[in-house]
């Protein structure tokens, strides 16, 4: 049985009672612009009261209910008044605390003088956070034919990083990275550290890639980057970012690296990759192959901690005489042992591209996951999703995660319906081949979208722990 949620006050919905026949688009807000005018369009002249009632993003993640038992009417929510527009039958409010990034829910209700209250009809309200995710690409000096910084620069941009928060800094263009590269200078890494990723900046990831030693990243020929110099700008940056400071170095003997950058500020957190140990390679024989392992899997949609576990092992796979280290405790040292690190950690938003899985004991052939048309779409595109192959005998389930992370399950084409619990959750009841088919207006939150497939024998529930071999992932990113 569906388990009943109600917004507001749990007020009884009398079949007489008012229509809203249309209310304000969604819109988008910053975090310092928090006000947003609410209308709505009834069609009773009868009407005593419209209001509105606020779903923030917290509250939308947490369903909050008043008693915390299911089926309760939610009763602690904001809410506030629209006024009626003089000789119209249109109804104004406004409401300055949307101030939490994310999506907001805003349910309306119209009463009439004999207390009957309509249907509640919504409309959301988008909160861009000020805070960007943000990384610094450095480019040193560069064996012939490397191509880690396109996969990194690549795999950052499908990852949910806006090409202008995105720093290159490198002496050379690269094949396929399309931002233009400041040098690879001393000073420009000095600004990076300590003027460009200071305002606004949600976390940082820097990649390193080239040659060095033991206390220094070689930038070119005349130039260096003293690694006591990348500590002390980081020290300082650091307790004005709220999140997490990745570095990644890719070259020989980066393992100096995690010494030179231990201890970071109190409370904060660095996570220090490098594609080596210390000493363990000579630079003409480096075969700069770690990052290509990493970045790939990434790129996949991988917490750090898979990320690094995945390209270690591909490394010593190949019989590589190199040990990637990593140090996520600050320490200092290599700390071994991946699974101590955080697996809520992710570089970007952890966007999952499409992929074959397995469905299990029933083995079915065919791809299971929602086709997005392209990895990556602009405001001005139309996004297309397809739906994969149902095998006889089988349904499916599709849902769609936000950049905010709601979750909304896909019914029919475009019907979206906000996920309550498997309990409620609707198998896919449409025809055609399209699950979402829509112009990607300026009210479409940026940002990466997860797109999950759930395959089961028909008759078989739908329950919690679900069964990974079941769920294939797929997603694309807004920008």
């Amino acid at each position: 049985q569906a388990k009943q949620v109600s917004i507001g006050n749990g007020t009884y919905i009398h079949a007489e009672a008012p229509v809203i026949e249309a209310v304000s688009p969604s819109q988008q807000r910053t975090e310092s612009n928090s006000t947003a005018l609410i209308y709505a369009q009834v069609n009773d002249d009868d009407i005593a009261r419209v209001w509105a009632v606020v779903r923030s993003p917290v509250d939308i993640q947490r369903r909050i209910h008043s008693s915390g038992v299911v089926g309760q009417p939610v009763t602690k929510l904001p809410a506030f008044e629209l006024r009626r527009v003089k000789d119209s039958n249109r109804y104004e409010g406004s409401y300055d605390e949307f101030k939490i990034a994310g999506r907001y829910e805003v349910a309306i209700y119209a009463r009439d003088d004999a207390t009957n209250t309509s249907l509640p009809k919504t409309t959301s309200v988008f909160v861009e956070s000020r805070f960007k995710r943000k990384a610094i690409m450095i480019a040193g000096d560069l064996p012939e034919g490397v191509q880690n910084i396109k996969d990194a620069y690549e795999t950052l941009k499908y990852q949910g990083y806006k090409g202008d928060n995105i720093y290159f800094i490198s002496n050379t263009s690269v094949p396929g990275v399309d931002a233009l590269p400041v040098l690879a200078t001393f000073d420009n890494v000095e600004f990076a550290l300590t003027e460009r990723a200071k305002d606004n900046t949600q976390n940082l990831v820097i990649y390193l890639e080239g040659l060095g030693n033991e206390t220094e990243f070689r930038l070119s020929d005349t130039e260096t980057l003293p690694f006591a110099d990348l500590k002390t700008w980081l020290d300082a940056l650091q307790p004005n970012i709220p999140g997490v400071v990745t570095v990644i170095y890719e070259g020989p003997s980066s393992g100096h690296l995690l010494a030179a950058l231990k201890e970071p500020p109190e409370g904060k957190t660095r996570i220090v990759i490098t594609s080596t140990g210390i000493d363990e390679i000579d630079s003409k024989d480096y075969p700069f192959s770690f990052a290509k392992f990493f970045w790939q899997k990434v790129y996949n949609g991988a917490n750090t901690r898979n990320a690094f576990k995945y390209a270690k092992r591909a490394i010593k796979g190949a019989n590589s005489n190199q040990t990637p280290q990593i140090d996520h405790n600050g320490d200092g040292v290599d700390n071994g042992d991946v699974k101590r690190v955080d697996d809520k950690h992710s570089i970007g938003i952890g966007v999952v591209s499409a992929s074959t899985e397995s469905l299990g004991d029933h083995a079915v052939q065919e791809k299971s996951c929602l086709v997005p048309s392209q990895l990556q779409y602009h405001r001005d595109e139309d996004v297309l999703v397809t739906l994969p192959i149902l095998p006889s005998g089988f349904e499916q389930y599709f849902a769609v995660g936000l950049p905010n992370d709601d979750l909304y399950s896909i019914k029919d084409r475009n019907d979206l319906v906000l996920f309550q619990g498997v309990e409620t959750a609707p198998a896919w009841l449409g025809g055609g081949n399209k699950a979402i088919e829509m112009p990607l207006n300026a009210n479409i939150p940026l940002g990466g979208y997860r797109l999950y497939s759930v395959t089961l024998p028909e008759g078989t529930p739908l329950e919690l722990p679900l069964n990974p071999e079941t769920v294939c992932k797929s997603g694309f990113c807004v920008e």
